[in-house]
């Protein structure tokens, strides 16, 4: 996780980890000068065992007086350590997030959507698919309800999406703003990307 003060006056950042459920696993604080960015490390100190192979988890960052921030998370492959992917932190969620291109078995890519209620209540989050003609494709429909606040979802592996899927996704909540990820991967690679 890199992060940046785009501010002009110093701050301090404070950045937490949540799990899966929502439920807090640590945090630190770090003093970040205007410009100036901040490397957390898969290994770092406040990291709450967040970075474990094969740990899912999510990071609430603020300041603590309102500067803004810029930030990538990097995503490393557990076999050799090397970055696999990249994608933007989010600024504020949405109780509505679109995926332009979803796929399933397409040339052997498959395709994954992480969505973490930002919201302070529960939600109840809803996927819905369409393929590449506007179709809505009922029978894929996805739901998690009672998503906790901080807690993420993972809709992957999508089978009922039929081999060679090309399509798109909307995803929506019952208010509680939202963030997604997609992922992309195949046996041989992987791409990340924002949904908005």
């Amino acid at each position: 996780l890199q992060v940046l003060n785009a501010g002009s006056q110093a701050t301090t950042v404070y950045v937490y980890y949540y799990d899966s459920a929502g439920a807090a696993r640590s945090g630190g604080s770090y003093a970040l000068a205007p410009n100036a960015q901040l490397t957390l490390t898969p290994s770092g100190a406040g990291s709450g065992g967040c970075h474990a192979a094969g740990t899912l988890c999510a990071a609430r960052l603020y300041t603590s007086n309102g500067q803004p921030l810029a930030g990538v998370v990097l995503e490393y492959r557990d076999s050799d350590g090397l970055a696999a992917a990249t994608h933007n932190l989010f600024s504020a969620g949405a109780s509505t997030l679109y995926i332009p291109a979803f796929k399933y078995n397409l040339n052997e890519m498959y395709s994954g959507v992480q969505v973490q209620n930002v919201g302070a209540s529960s939600a109840n989050i809803t996927v819905r698919f369409n393929d590449s003609s506007g179709n809505h494709v009922s029978a894929c429909d996805q739901s998690a309800n009672g998503v906790a606040p901080y807690a993420g979802r993972t809709f992957a592996n999508l089978a009922c999406l039929g081999n060679g899927f090309l399509g798109s996704a909307v995803v929506s909540s019952s208010g509680p703003a939202l963030a997604g990820m997609v992922s992309e991967a195949s046996a041989a690679r992987m791409a990340s990307w924002s949904s908005s």
